[in-house]
């Protein structure tokens, strides 16, 4: 006898995986679109994005060892330094009597590159994503090499605490140029 049940749950967990990756690729694709085209210029804009970075990369500090959490801090320190630097790359300009902002392409390349990584490795390898009513390959291989995983998990977690000290050392870049060109 066939169980409808959990061939219904199965598909229902496919099927919102599906739309969820649709809905992701279509706010990935909004985001860096208007982050490359420009937006109107205002701190909140600015720095919206690069603050939930730092508040998810501060949750991730709870519960980790010390040398995870100096990790995750020096990852965020190493990312505003790059952020500054290509930051700098970035354009704050007026245009019909507004101000405009521009993100580096460098920038934008990056946060995308790293982000697609680190859903990646969380839908592939964080427990959390990968228990469900049948064994999937990933979950077979945290069963199997559980500390390889926890290293990838963690992997991910160091890349989102890179990528929030890379958006905010752009915004500060951003700010900067901001302050220098339109003189507020």
């Amino acid at each position: 006898m066939v169980n409808n049940d959990a061939t219904s749950i199965q598909y229902m967990a496919f099927v919102s995986g599906e739309v969820f990756i649709a809905i992701l690729i279509v706010a990935v694709a909004i985001r860096t679109v208007r982050g490359m085209s420009g937006s109107e210029y205002s701190a909140k804009k600015l720095f919206t994005r690069p603050a939930a970075y730092i508040v998810l990369t501060a949750l991730l500090v709870f519960g980790l060892a010390l040398w995870q959490d100096a990790v995750l801090f020096i990852s965020v320190a190493a990312g505003i330094l790059l952020g500054l630097a290509l930051g700098r790359k970035g354009n704050v300009f007026e245009q019909d009597g507004r101000v405009m902002f521009k993100r580096s392409l460098e920038v934008t390349l990056l946060w995308l590159v790293a982000y697609v990584i680190r859903i990646g490795i969380d839908f592939a390898f964080n427990p959390a994503f990968t228990q469900s009513s049948t064994a999937s390959p990933a979950s077979i291989f945290i069963a199997a090499n559980a500390f390889e995983g926890g290293i990838l998990v963690f992997g991910a977690d160091v890349l989102l605490s890179f990528t929030a000290g890379l958006l905010l050392g752009e915004a500060l870049a951003l700010r900067r140029s901001y302050r220098e060109r339109i003189g507020r």
